[in-house]
């Protein structure tokens, strides 16, 4: 109270309303979610690591690739009829591919002595016209000691 009898008030926030807001934060604070936007979710959603270390040992590439066409996010069939459809082309090494529906993305192992790069993704990209959808290549940078994909530019 002021000395003429009138209580002061504060202009600070109310103790509850600076709780409120700290308490609403807390969530994006301690959570980290992938957005599923960036090449490197569509990495990591189809990275396996025992893959890729194998592919290393016997000398293969891997072959990370965002999807682009119309993707259900639930729809098993469809990541199923993929990884089949991944794995039938010549030079792709049985049990590899990886496919994600969400964020879109697919990883496998190639035999560079079986076929290039680009033989590789033109084959690809035949397949899965029939599914509406092709691939685009994500370069991506590999833990130390495993196999680095072939880049873009080689043959």
């Amino acid at each position: 109270m002021s000395g003429d009898g009138r209580t002061r008030r504060s202009r600070a926030a109310p103790r509850w309303a600076v709780w409120l807001v700290a308490a609403s934060a807390l969530p994006a604070a301690t959570t980290s979610r992938a957005c599923g936007v960036c090449d490197q979710d569509k990495v990591a959603a189809t990275y396996d690591h025992a893959v890729v270390t194998t592919a290393a040992s016997e000398h293969h590439r891997m072959l990370f690739a965002a999807i682009i066409g119309p993707v259900a996010v639930g729809d098993v069939g469809l990541a199923g009829r993929l990884t089949r459809t991944l794995e039938r082309a010549a030079g792709v090494d049985a049990g590899t591919a990886r496919v994600s529906l969400s964020p879109a993305a697919v990883s496998l192992v190639w035999d560079p002595s079986r076929t290039t790069r680009a033989r590789l993704l033109a084959a690809l990209t035949r397949r899965l016209e029939r599914h509406g959808l092709s691939l685009r290549p994500i370069e991506a940078a590999l833990p130390s000691g495993t196999v680095a994909p072939e880049r873009a530019s080689s043959r």
